[in-house]
């Protein structure tokens, strides 16, 4: 089975480079798309100066998201004629050994699995994945203060499960013909909530996400992300991609739609008052 990865860059192009290099000797990787997301340093030079065969620069002409980069890396392969499974990784990751990849791409010996994730150590606390979540569980986790309770109820796993409803979006597999089957990733949204979205589609074709027992990836987590966006900027961010879920693919009516306004508008407040307070010190 030929397996593809695909990186997104903006702005972090040595943390890109040094990933490839951890990954490049691989023999099970054919190919390595870097889409740079319109970086505004020296990334697209730094690297395009890359010599591998393997690997394949992509200018995108604008920052359209992480989603979008990662269809634009999966149409790329397609439109060669590439299949097999696109490996999706954040730079911010330790991959141990190919060994490791192997026993992922093992879990594609089912064939109603789409998606293969490892088990995440975010500093020391294992990630397995986490769950769809109501309208209202969504609002409750929106609460401010309180959101860390309502995260640790009702979103994450708290101990090993194969089959998942939604895999850690910083590394998983992906099959190539079953993403271009439910039509990619959704390019309204820029950051946040792809997982969700991803697991509803595969959900309504009667595919699987899986998490392999036993391969364990360390994952620094946001560094890319905080490197290149303010935390008043990633919230709104991460409130727009949200708003969108809800209202798109968990049908929020009206009433939902507002309460969700409403503490959004209060966290931005509290937000934009601690950061003149913290500018003050």
């Amino acid at each position: 089975m030929k397996l593809s990865v695909a990186i997104i860059n903006y702005n972090d192009y040595q943390n890109t480079i040094n990933f490839i290099d951890s990954i490049k000797d691989y023999s099970i990787i054919s190919h390595i798309v870097v889409v740079d997301n319109l970086s505004t340093d020296n990334s697209l030079v730094e690297l395009k100066k890359i010599n591998n065969p393997k690997v394949k620069v992509i200018a995108n002409p604008i920052n359209s998201g992480y989603g979008e980069g990662i269809n634009i890396a999966a149409r790329y392969l397609i439109n060669n004629r590439i299949d097999g499974v696109l490996l999706v990784c954040n730079t911010d990751i330790v991959i141990n050994s190919e060994d490791d990849i192997n026993k992922m791409l093992a879990e594609y010996k089912d064939n109603s699995v789409a998606v293969v994730a490892p088990i995440i150590d975010e500093n020391g606390t294992m990630r397995y994945g986490f769950k769809i979540n109501t309208v209202k569980e969504e609002l409750l986790m929106s609460i401010p203060k309180l959101y860390q309770k309502y995260v640790d109820k009702y979103h994450f796993y708290h101990e090993y499960n194969h089959v998942v409803d939604c895999i850690m979006g910083c590394m998983f597999m992906v099959k190539l013909d079953v993403l271009k089957q439910i039509d990619y990733f959704d390019s309204n949204m820029f950051l946040y909530y792809e997982e969700n979205v991803l697991a509803l589609k595969l959900k309504n074709y009667g595919k699987k996400s899986v998490v392999c027992d036993g391969v364990v990836v360390k994952h620094n987590h946001s560094k890319t992300i905080d490197k290149s966006i303010k935390r008043i900027n990633k919230y709104k961010i991460l409130k727009q991609s949200q708003r969108y879920y809800l209202k798109k693919y968990l049908n929020a009516g009206f009433i939902s739609l507002f309460i969700f306004d409403v503490m959004v508008l209060l966290t931005t407040i509290g937000l934009n008052i601690k950061g003149i307070f913290e500018r003050g010190k």
